[in-house]
């Protein structure tokens, strides 16, 4: 991960990017992520994104267990993988992405303290050219900081 910080309207906020292992031992990921839980929740303010190559699809999958629930028991607000803002695919193994295929890998996970206003998923460029760019589609958000 690459850790940084910002000051925004006199709040200091710890923003955290990151790209979880693909490796298909799940307690590494498991891990990785159990570390960014514990960086974080210390935190005042905190924005994580990145790519935590989950592939759940509802709150009953092993990874939303594993992975993202820690974070949204926590009281955190997640752009993806949640059941706040559901379950948006930005990543296949294909060449195009569809609901059927697609696996919500790329997160914004924010402090309970930054509300997520709006999130766009640029679903425009669904068919993927990855010799051309990244091989997922992006995720923003716009914040609110209470």
């Amino acid at each position: 991960y690459v850790k940084a910080y910002l000051t925004v309207n006199d709040k200091r906020i710890c923003w955290i990017n990151t790209h979880l292992s693909t490796s298909s031992n799940e307690s590494c990921k498991v891990q990785q992520a159990g570390e960014l839980f514990e960086l974080c929740k210390e935190e005042p303010y905190f924005i994580i994104t990145g790519d935590f190559n989950t592939v759940c699809k509802s709150v009953d999958d092993d990874e939303y267990t594993t992975i993202m629930r820690q974070f949204v028991d926590f009281g955190c607000h997640c752009a993806n993988c949640s059941e706040e803002f559901g379950f948006t695919p930005t990543w296949t193994d294909q060449t195009t992405i569809t609901v059927d295929n697609g696996y919500p890998c790329d997160h914004i996970i924010t402090s309970p303290n930054i509300a997520i206003k709006h999130l766009i998923f640029d679903d425009y460029k669904t068919t993927l050219q990855t010799s051309d760019w990244l091989d997922h589609l992006p995720v923003v958000a716009i914040l609110g900081i209470n």
